[in-house]
């Protein structure tokens, strides 16, 4: 019974778009466009319970899933609880 519990938490926690994944720890906010660096696309960080936090850690989970690992936020748009953090996700040489 513990074990079950124990997988049915490990499962919600590895599934929950709000927090970074290991991919997502992989990418690096900036604050200005990266320079030579290959422009993967544009991702959309989504979150409808009022935490731009929670959008941004979501914007840098799918960045991560891309393989990028630099992030340039382009905007937050606040609609009441809703945020959506649109930035563009880069691969950056090292």
């Amino acid at each position: 019974m513990k074990l079950l519990l124990s997988l049915f938490v490990l499962a919600a926690c590895s599934s929950n778009p709000y927090v970074l994944s290991e991919d997502g720890r992989k990418v690096k906010l900036v604050d200005t466009k990266p320079k030579k660096c290959e422009l993967l696309g544009q991702v959309t960080g989504k979150n409808n319970i009022g935490s731009v936090e929670s959008a941004r850690n979501n914007a840098l989970n799918l960045a991560g899933e891309m393989g990028a690992n630099k992030l340039y936020i382009k905007e937050e748009v606040n609609n009441g609880k809703n945020w959506d953090v649109i930035a563009m996700a880069y691969r950056c040489d090292k």
